[in-house]
């Protein structure tokens, strides 16, 4: 499964089963058992939710480039992990 449908199942089971589960509910559709224009709906948002992360934050180049201790393991810069985070998403929405 690639990360559009990863994400497109995920938008589906948050609105559909965890919505039903917290009614009191079952859930009685799956993602596999949903039509191609329906799929196609989840996908789209699934599509937008990842354009939207297209920019990592402050927080996250920090969390990617230095350990809990402070140090830069990897040996690369800001730019570098951005460039290859952005290209990383980009990748992700050309599937």
């Amino acid at each position: 499964m690639e990360m559009v449908e990863r994400v497109a199942k995920a938008i589906f089971e948050s609105d559909h089963t965890d919505r039903l589960k917290a009614l009191g509910d079952e859930p009685w559709l799956k993602w596999e058992e949903l039509a191609r224009g329906m799929r196609r709906h989840f996908e789209y948002a699934a599509r937008a939710a990842i354009e939207a992360m297209r920019e990592p934050t402050e927080e996250m180049i920090k969390m990617g480039l230095y350990d809990e201790k402070g140090f830069n393991r990897l040996g690369v810069c800001t730019g570098d992990l951005t460039n290859a985070y952005t290209r990383m998403i980009s990748a992700a929405l050309k599937e």
